[in-house]
């Protein structure tokens, strides 16, 4: 296996497959929250093998958001990684991201607008099943298995922008 490397600068996104993921909305119980939407999900599982991503699959590391998080990004919940339809927010303590031993872990109070309501439902009737996130590659590696394949082990995330 070749040593981690510093990886080539860029804006990535990676989704989290539904089979490995689990959602739960719900109204919120918090009586400050009036009514609006609370989510937990999974953003990034760790040690899977992405789908094929033009040649080469991605594994995200245990670890890969340690670093990042220490820094306490502000980090958005987004729908579609487009910052029109921004749901809420760590930097205003409605979102807290947390990196467990299976992935990044998502549990986020939705700000009370007609994007939150229409992705709650969609979330709620399994129209909407994955979770994703955009970050920045701070230490990777590419190596080829047995089979040919080339795999990117991703070691350490140098910015986290949105999960989605």
């Amino acid at each position: 296996m070749d040593a981690p490397t510093r990886a080539t600068p860029g804006s990535f996104n990676f989704a989290a497959a539904s089979e490995h993921t689990q959602f739960r909305v719900a109204r919120s119980g918090d009586p400050e929250a009036k009514g609006a939407w609370s989510m937990v999900g999974t953003a990034a599982v760790f040690g899977l093998l992405s789908h094929d991503l033009g040649g080469f699959k991605t594994r995200i590391q245990p670890g890969f958001f340690n670093n990042i998080l220490a820094t306490e990004p502000d980090v958005h919940l987004n729908r579609e990684h487009d910052m029109r339809m921004t749901l809420s927010r760590t930097r205003t303590g409605a979102m807290k991201l947390t990196a467990t031993d299976t992935g990044l872990q998502v549990d986020a109070r939705m700000s009370k607008t007609a994007t939150a309501e229409e992705t709650a439902i969609l979330m709620g009737d399994g129209t909407l099943d994955q979770m994703s996130f955009a970050c920045h590659i701070g230490v990777d590696s590419l190596n080829e298995d047995d089979n040919g394949l080339i795999i990117r082990d991703l070691y350490d995330c140098s910015g986290l922008y949105d999960v989605a």
